[in-house]
């Protein structure tokens, strides 16, 4: 056994040695194969197209019309492959972005949930009230019953409304 691990160790350093001694060689190839594949990408995989990205912008309003004034909205995929994200804007504005910041979203059918971090220590009940909160259980997908569709070309005029939360 001693006579077959020491013939096994030196298989593996003359393997070793001959990969020190034609180093450059192999690197050159390495460096090849490299180019070959960047400048394949079908070939190599790397360079498929994801979905679509379209603009995707709107308004998140209550139910008698009014915009919400803050909060986050986020559209995901029927088949949950990919999100969109916004902050909402004192307006009630938002640009999704999906890759990047504002980048738009996937076209196709979206779920969408709408919520608002609200700081409760420092507000009395009164100034929650004011501002308009949206009702909970728009902040969960089993909940919000939110669907939208982005369509192929986009759109900057997508209208989410919401119902208040309990004052």
């Amino acid at each position: 056994m001693n006579a077959f691990h020491s013939l096994r160790i030196g298989q593996h350093e003359r393997v070793r040695h001959d990969r020190v001694r034609s180093g450059s060689a192999r690197s050159g190839a390495l460096g090849l194969l490299v180019v070959l594949l960047v400048a394949t990408p079908g070939v190599s995989g790397c360079g498929r197209a994801g979905p679509a990205i379209v603009p995707a912008a709107g308004i998140v309003r209550f139910e008698d019309g009014q915009p919400v004034l803050s909060g986050l909205i986020e559209f995901t995929t029927v088949d949950d492959r990919f999100t969109a994200r916004a902050r909402i804007g004192r307006d009630g504005r938002f640009q999704l972005g999906t890759s990047a910041e504002s980048d738009g979203a996937v076209v196709g059918r979206h779920r969408v949930v709408v919520s608002q971090l609200v700081p409760t220590e420092d507000v009395p009940q009164a100034g929650h009230a004011a501002h308009g909160l949206v009702h909970s259980r728009f902040a969960d997908y089993a909940t919000s019953g939110l669907t939208i569709e982005v369509p192929p070309g986009g759109s900057r005029d997508l209208v989410i409304t919401v119902a208040r939360g309990a004052r």
